[in-house]
């Protein structure tokens, strides 16, 4: 049985999706069971989510500018 413990040092990896497929399975399960794990996990998730959204448009050069 792998302990709380261990499965909260996975959760950033679990986030990015990073983890083995044994490691993997351990995460969900553990989520359903733990509320203190689950919302750090929805708080890393959400940290993903910024990271991976659309690149921010780059001001214009001074050249550009009128």
């Amino acid at each position: 049985m792998t302990g709380h413990d261990d499965v909260r040092d996975l959760l950033a990896a679990w986030a990015f999706g990073a983890l083995e497929p044994a490691e993997e399975r351990l995460v969900p399960p553990h989520l359903a069971e733990c509320g203190s794990c689950a919302a750090e996990a929805e708080r890393l998730r959400a940290t993903v989510r910024m990271l991976d959204g659309p690149p921010l448009d780059e001001p214009p050069s001074p050249r550009e500018t009128p």
